[in-house]
């Protein structure tokens, strides 16, 4: 495997010179004494940027007052980078990087063309697919601590990169076909953006802690009920120890846990949740065991260590969102995961909008169904969706001749099952959720399908015969693997859920771009939660931006599902907890 030799360029420590609009430009950044848990935000100092085009020759600026002039002689240029959102960001520590529209992710152009195909986007991954070309690293890790010059083995290791992206570019250039680069260009590379510009959202710091002691609380009450703790004391001193003891049964101890359980002539395998469960209505027992774990799962993940870790000196939490962090491009999020937080206890309501500001909470209405509607051209569903009343409370009528209210178990039953069958779920995993018999779960399946026929063919026809990969209806790819069970699930997933992710970055950047005209950082989005965007607006604004919000939405969805009307629930106030 080839390699790239640096003795075979030219190192020039100076600004690139004027580029013109023809040429592209590979751009790579190093920092140093970065904390790796938090590299989305502004910790470390400037080591380098590196700039190559093409020739024998590549440009090393180090000196971070030189930035400016650096971008300003590549400006024309169509710009490449690897992983642009945290060079950007960064660079914006020192430097005004406008919003442009001539560039080139390779990460991300490569998650577009191969997601769900393969699970490594880093450069050295990229590039040893695309260039049978090996890249050493043992560099990297001499950044985390060094300061000061840099050596010559990290002057050459910042050079390799960034030409290394520059023939990655090439590569990715030749081979992408009209719908990726349309992915690209259309919606992530505009989202890039998007999520450039967003802002950290407030923590009430004493709501947060208020919350933990209640569960620390619980937890404790529930270990007293079963063994109290009891210091350790020294048998040499007589003194107090660290450690404890129970003085009957440690609910942290798997191996109690299962001791007195099978004393109860429960006989379980394991002391797993999903196991515990299926007896926590019969035995008191399992069931105060599972409210203790979860308390003190609560307790400890949810306390004081996630207020030092995580707001910021401005009392503001700013997540990590991966831009295509799901093969079906949906965004994560960590450092923290904002979109992983509780909708009980009271946990969402400690996210606050500033003084003088409210929370704008934005959702789509039946996201995936329409999607669905609209891939399986079935009429009846489109019909269904388009009449104004709720989706199931009218498929309930239609299916099952029954007449349900929304918040009633019978309405919460059809949601399960309406959603369950485009994730693959079968009758029995259906009976699990909702507590019926696989009987009744089957029978519910098959009225439904027989209400909304091609709803059924298309299942049945995605789960009968393998194909490599699906695509969303914007033309996004989602690779299937044909050797796991899992590719029929995918089959039918994974078009709606990349159908809605497209939705979502689509519009996502409207509402960032609308509000101020332009925009630079510090948009009004806060948060991005599947199909629910948080944003925080002055008092004045409210009314203004729900409207803006829901009319791009709608139009969004519309454009990418004709014939299914759009629509999007507003909710407002001054904490997250205003929807729910």
């Amino acid at each position: 495997m080839k390699t790239i030799n640096i003795k075979e360029y030219k190192i020039i420590h100076d600004v690139p010179p004027p580029l013109q609009v023809a040429d592209r430009v590979a751009i790579d950044t190093e920092f140093v004494g970065m904390d790796k848990s938090r590299l989305h935000r502004p910790t470390g100092e400037f080591a380098c940027a590196t700039f190559y085009f093409g020739t024998d020759e590549v440009y090393i600026v180090e000196n971070v007052n030189d930035l400016p002039q650096a971008f300003e002689n590549v400006e024309k240029a169509g710009w490449i980078f690897h992983n642009a959102k945290f060079d950007i960001f960064h660079l914006r520590r020192y430097t005004v990087i406008p919003v442009r529209m001539k560039m080139w992710d390779t990460m991300l152009v490569e998650q577009v063309m191969y997601s769900g195909l393969y699970t490594e986007f880093n450069l050295a991954a990229c590039v040893r697919r695309h260039l049978d070309m090996y890249m050493p690293k043992d560099v990297r890790d001499e950044f985390s601590t060094h300061s000061g010059e840099m050596s010559k083995e990290q002057v050459e290791y910042a050079c390799i990169d960034t030409i290394a992206t520059y023939q990655l570019f090439q590569d990715q250039r030749a081979h992408i076909d009209a719908d990726d680069l349309k992915v690209w260009k259309d919606i992530e590379l505009p989202f890039l953006w998007t999520l450039l510009s967003i802002g950290g959202i407030t923590l009430d710091k004493k709501c947060w802690l208020s919350i933990a002691e209640e569960n620390g609380a619980k937890a404790d009450a529930l270990q007293g009920k079963y063994g109290k703790k009891v210091q350790k004391v020294s048998e040499k001193t007589g003194k107090p120890l660290k450690s404890f003891t129970f003085d009957g049964i440690n609910l942290a101890s798997p191996a109690q846990v299962k001791r007195h359980i099978q004393s109860l002539g429960i006989n379980v395998e394991s002391t797993g949740e999903e196991i515990l469960e299926a007896y926590a209505d019969k035995v008191e027992f399992i069931r105060d065991l599972l409210d203790y774990r979860n308390a003190s799962k609560r307790a400890g993940t949810y306390g004081a260590d996630y207020i030092e870790k995580y707001v910021e000196a401005d009392g503001r939490i700013y997540t990590d969102f991966f831009q295509m962090g799901a093969q079906t491009g949906r965004l994560s999020s960590r450092s923290p995961n904002l979109q992983n937080q509780p909708r009980d206890g009271g946990y969402r309501g400690c996210y606050v909008a500033s003084e003088g500001h409210q929370l704008v909470i934005a959702d789509w209405s039946s996201q995936e169904p329409k999607f669905a509607a609209y891939i399986t051209g079935d009429t009846n569903l489109v019909d269904a969706l388009n009449s104004g009343e709720k989706l199931y409370i009218r498929i309930a009528r239609d299916a099952l001749g029954i007449e349900v209210k929304k918040g009633e178990e019978a309405y919460n039953h059809m949601k399960s099952t309406i959603l369950g069958l485009f994730y693959g779920m079968s009758a029995k995993g259906l009976a699990d959720r909702i507590g019926k018999s696989e009987e009744e779960a089957q029978g519910m399946i098959d009225a439904i399908l027989r209400a909304y026929p091609k709803v059924g063919e298309w299942i049945r026809r995605s789960q009968s015969h393998f194909v490599p990969c699906v695509t969303s209806v914007s033309g996004r790819k989602v690779w299937l693997n044909e050797y796991t069970n899992a590719w029929r699930r995918a089959a039918l997933n994974y078009p709606i859920q990349s159908s809605a992710a497209d939705a979502m970055k689509i519009a996502s950047y409207r509402i960032a771009r609308d509000y101020h005209g332009t925009f630079y950082t510090n948009s009004l989005i806060r948060l991005f939660v599947h199909d629910e965007v948080v944003v925080e607006v002055p008092d004045k604004d409210v009314e203004l931006v729900s409207k803006l919000l829901e009319r791009v939405m709608v139009e969004a969805a519309e454009s990418l599902h004709p014939g299914v009307r759009g629509g999007a629930e507003l909710y407002s106030g001054h904490t997250w907890a205003e929807k729910h």
